[in-house]
């Protein structure tokens, strides 16, 4: 990028793209830059989270959420999307801190367990395993297996966070050379 974006900036652009390439896959890694799942983003439309968030009855929804939400600023079936133009080591702090997702509770229920509950129905748990360092999500007791959080870097070449992967091994990292190579081509100025 060419240094002058701001955060905000580089998330309306990135919605902007993602609305051109609705059906999009990425290579995605760890915190370390270890190459892990691609990570299909498909959606037929998009709709600004709302509060409490709405029932859904169709996976292929992108939500955008509201200024203000924590932690988040997509949502997509399961999948938790954080955007930041900052590495992941500077950015996870106070309200964009993930762990607190999992952790601050409101009516007995985190924010994972809250937006899945209202949006999925039925009774989701969600917790940091504290011995994998891994994330559990269940629902009923059933474990749900296509819940993912992505960390969407405005830096160009991979992570290499060694000590935030082993807290944090599950998330799905994606960096701005994919995005310059999936979304944006030569739009973005080095």
């Amino acid at each position: 990028m060419d240094g002058n974006m701001t955060g905000i900036e580089f998330d309306d652009v990135l919605f902007q793209q993602l609305l051109r390439y609705s059906d999009v896959t990425f290579k995605a890694t760890d915190l370390a830059g270890k190459q892990r799942i691609p990570l299909h983003i498909k959606f037929n439309y998009f709709k600004i989270l709302q509060d409490p968030p709405e029932r859904i009855t169709d996976d292929n929804i992108l939500f955008r959420c509201y200024e203000g939400y924590p932690h988040f600023d997509f949502i997509l079936g399961r999948t938790f999307i954080q955007v930041s133009i900052s590495n992941f080591t500077t950015h996870n702090t106070k309200s964009a801190d993930i762990e607190k997702a999992f952790t601050d509770k409101t009516n007995q229920k985190n924010q994972i367990e809250n937006y899945l509950d209202n949006a999925y129905g039925s009774r989701h748990k969600a917790y940091i395993d504290s011995s994998t360092k891994k994330f559990i999500v269940t629902c009923n007791g059933q474990t749900v297996h296509d819940f993912h959080i992505v960390y969407i870097c405005g830096k160009l070449g991979n992570p290499n966070h060694t000590g935030k992967v082993k807290d944090f091994p599950d998330i799905l990292h994606i960096n701005l050379d994919e995005l310059k190579l999936k979304l944006f081509g030569n739009l973005l100025m080095e």
